[in-house]
């Protein structure tokens, strides 16, 4: 962060002072402030605030106290949290967040530096959801002396305005976990001789606790020795460097021996120490004959502080009986605070930060006051540290790094809503985890199930419960008494300005290319700025199918209609069509059939046999490492292999299969032979179905799903025998020989499954109300409900996550004023991706 300059603390300060004595505040010229109203703050300080206010300006506090009584810059951005708490940002003392050194093969790397390997770039959003602004970072577990601890903020505008101390401490490691350190293999520089033998491997210290300890003195006392000097070993270098700069040495020490070892080593060598996860406490009660009272300073140790380990939230612990009468944490935690030692606490894994507020909850359980537990886990492990200038505290001149609770600390039910670092938010619970329980009269869910008095829950984008289930804490709760909830509609043949008047931007163009990702894209943008969108979804319709052109084939896209239209996927169906001059079309598509499933089966036998070659050259691998030991053995070099060979010995040649040509217009079809996607066949004439089965189902075997179908009113024998589905519409009234028939009825009693589709761009929000007279005229509810939404997505494919509310699926839905179909029913609302994009005012 860079600091504010000196002439702006002085106009700040100047601010305060005038706005004291009552006058106007000038209106800052160089910064915008930010304003942060709550019902508390808890700044780390004293007695929290009551109706208090933070001001932000670049990222620091200028100033904090009662709304009242504090100066608020003119035309300040405010920020009205409401009946919130806020409290400083979480900072923890110890995390395993760098990959740099967890496992290396030494077990001295002292010049390790655990910043080296956090990654900057990395998503926290876990952590940030926990309420975590500031961590140590270790630079390893599980050896000896495994590097430097680094100071890192979890969010922030650069590497180094996050950056608060790249070298914080030196570990080690005294603890059971470190004393596995594999044997060290050094290779001698140059050709194996008499005079250069190859050497055998050599252990490294601290296989036991005793070595561990005869390995460090000397290490110590050699750093001291080289104090304002330097030599070409980096492990020397790196420790004389951190001892001469008295730095804090971090001992992880658990048992009793491994706590009286760390002491010693540091009156012994004046170390500045932070003892790490001590359990047993009767020996730290030895080394401080006044443990109870006060900090006994006559024997000479530099204790900075302890870390203590948190349990993990709502994991049962199983320790033996000798165990049961340990000392719990907290109890230990009571003891260190009357003696006058800071502490911190630490979770006891990396996947406990997201609950780091609750781990430090626990500790009130021996007596902590809130102000004292929540100091545990923000200024004390920034003073630890040696970051409390800058974190852990609110207070003029701090990092304004805060989160907003929505009750008091540690309060039962009380959640991290939102998160800030450096004034930024860095996480909004309600905007990445909003959780909304919507209850109504009645429930369809799309798979068969209609539930009285149900409720949903649903959580981001998705459903997470259905039928009678709990509302968590803090969600929001949208109540509909005498409604009915749906399925979101589904239309499966749009008009919409992605597809143009008749599926296509271009008006016909027969170029199947489009499909793909480009073609995605640009449907996603021609979507958004089509006033239609919102128009149609007033319907009750949620996802389109639309072509990516008018030609006679063509690839079909899946859109839901958010705000922000969204591709649901970049291929869920192709498109043919079959038109009057069968004589001509039949030959061509079944020439357009046949390349592509010969450009399929081209990938299908490449995709067998790479996967055949792969493991033959694994084999050949195996067995040529095998013969190149064998001739080690035996001495044999590879000029007498290669001579012992039979002259007519030649080895077989085996080459990699070469990769089919890529081409993009037939890379649907790869999707459309496996069985994958579907072929929409529009066919509305009897010769033209007969054509359209013949040729997609006896002859190519794809999955089918019939457009139009009208003449099926004159011969509703056609289908039969035949595994194919029916896209109606956008006529569902059909007349022949002066005979009006309901199509969906019709494919209804023969057992055809179907779907609706409009044609239509506005029209799209009618759709619902076509199908309404269907069911006017014969079509059960049930019937028409399935082939809006559950049977529509099925068309498709079965593993799409829209047509039914069933948990793990897209929250979209519709609530309807009655039940569905009835005359007077009405949509009051309509959900997408969890999202509300239609409401009827007053109608809740």
């Amino acid at each position: 962060m860079i600091p504010l300059p000196w002439i702006h603390v002085f106009a700040v300060v100047l601010l305060l002072v005038c706005s004291a004595g009552g006058a106007e505040p000038p209106t800052a010229a160089t910064s915008t402030a930010k304003v942060f109203m709550a019902k508390r703050v808890w700044t780390g300080r004293g007695d929290p605030i009551d109706d208090a206010v933070v001001v932000v300006v670049d990222g620091k506090i200028i100033a904090v106290g009662p709304r009242a009584s504090t100066a608020i810059p003119t035309n300040a951005e405010t920020h009205d949290l409401g009946d919130q708490t806020v409290i400083p940002g979480l900072v923890v003392a110890q995390t395993s967040l760098a990959d740099t050194n967890a496992d290396v093969e030494r077990a001295l790397t002292p010049q390790v530096t655990a910043i080296d390997g956090f990654d900057f770039h990395k998503e926290r959003s876990s952590a940030l959801s926990g309420g975590v602004t500031t961590v140590q970072v270790s630079a390893g577990t599980n050896r000896l002396m495994p590097g430097q601890g680094s100071v890192v903020k979890l969010g922030g505008s650069s590497r180094a305005t996050r950056t608060l101390r790249e070298r914080e401490s030196l570990r080690v490691v005294l603890a059971k976990g470190s004393r596995t350190p594999p044997s060290i293999f050094e290779p001698p520089i140059g050709a194996v001789s008499v005079d250069r033998p190859l050497l055998p491997t050599r252990p490294q210290i601290g296989k036991t606790l005793g070595g561990a300890i005869s390995g460090l003195r000397p290490l110590f006392r050699a750093a001291h020795g080289m104090a304002g000097s330097t030599n070409g070993d980096p492990v020397m270098n790196a420790l004389t460097a951190h001892l001469t700069a008295n730095g804090v040495v971090r001992i992880t020490a658990n048992t009793s021996r491994e706590i009286r070892l760390a002491f010693n080593l540091a009156r012994e060598f004046d170390l500045n120490l932070v003892l790490v996860d001590p359990s047993e406490f009767d020996e730290f009660r030895e080394q401080h004959p006044q443990f109870g009272t006060k900090l006994d300073t006559k024997r000479g140790t530099k204790l900075g502080g302890v870390i203590l380990e948190g349990l993990t939230p709502g994991q049962l612990s199983n320790p033996s009986p000798e165990d049961t009468e340990a000392q719990s944490p907290w109890e230990s935690a009571r003891e260190l605070i009357d003696a006058g030692i800071p502490f911190a606490v630490r979770p006891a894994s990396d996947a406990d930060l997201v609950d780091f507020l609750f781990v430090g909850g626990q500790f009130r359980q021996d007596g902590l006051s809130v102000q004292e537990a929540l100091n545990a886990i923000t200024l004390w492990p920034a003073r630890l540290m040696g970051v409390d200038d800058r974190v852990g505290t609110l207070a003029v001149g701090m990092d304004a790094d805060f989160v907003v609770l929505s009750d008091e600390p540690f309060a039962t039910q009380g959640h991290v809503m939102e998160t800030y670092i450096d004034g930024e938010k860095v996480y909004d619970r309600l905007a990445v985890d909003e959780t909304t329980v919507i209850t109504a009269g009645t429930l369809y869910t799309g798979d068969g199930r209609v539930l009285e008095n149900a409720s949903l829950l649903v959580k981001g984008g998705t459903v997470r419960g259905v039928g009678s289930v709990s509302a968590p804490p803090n969600s929001k709760i949208r109540s509909y008494p005498d409604a009915v909830i749906v399925p979101g509609y589904v239309d499966l043949g749009a008009a919409l300005s992605a597809s143009g008047s008749e599926g296509g931007p271009d008006g016909g163009s027969d170029d199947t290319s489009g499909e793909g990702d480009s073609s995605a894209t640009l449907g996603a943008e021609l979507l958004t700025a089509d006033p239609a969108v919102a128009i149609a979804r007033q319907g009750g319709v949620t996802t389109v199918l639309i072509p990516t052109s008018g030609g006679a084939s063509s690839s079909l896209l899946a859109f839901k209609l958010g705000d922000g239209p969204r591709v649901i996927s970049d291929l869920v169906a192709m498109r043919f069509r079959l038109d009057e001059n069968l004589a001509a079309s039949v030959p061509a598509l079944r020439r357009t059939l046949e390349e592509g499933r010969s450009y399929n089966e081209s990938w299908r036998r490449y995709e067998v046999d790479i996967v055949a070659y792969r493991e033959r050259e694994k084999i050949r691998k195996r067995e040529g490492e095998r013969e190149r030991l064998r001739r080690e053995r035996v001495g044999e070099s590879d000029e007498d292999a290669a001579e012992s060979k039979e002259p007519d010995e030649e080895e077989e040649k085996d080459e990699e299969p070469e990769e089919p040509r890529w081409r993009e217009n037939l890379e649907p079809y790869r999707k459309l032979f496996a069985g994958k996607i579907p072929a929409f066949v529009e066919a509305r004439r009897s010769d033209a179905i007969e054509a359209a089965l013949e040729l997609f189902r006896d002859e190519f075997n794809v999955r089918t799903v019939l457009v139009g179908v009208d003449d099926l009113a004159r011969f509703p024998d056609l289908l039969h025998g035949y595994d194919v589905s029916v896209c109606a519409g956008p006529s569902l009234m059909v007349t022949r020989d002066n005979r009006r028939t309901n199509l969906p009825q019709l494919l209804a009693n023969e057992r055809v499954p179907f779907g609706f589709q409009s044609r239509a761009s506005t029209g799209v929000r009618d759709l619902a109300r076509v199908v309404q007279f269907a069911v006017h005229r014969g079509l059960s509810s049930k019937d028409a409900l399935d082939g809006l939404t559950g049977t529509a997505a099925k068309l498709l494919s079965d593993d799409l996550s829209f047509g039914s509310l069933r948990p793990g699926n897209d929250a979209d839905l519709v609530v309807l004023s009655g039940p569905p179909f009835e005359l007077s029913t009405r949509v009051l609302a309509v959900m997408i991706d969890g999202k509300w994009v239609h409401e009827v005012e007053n109608e809740r």
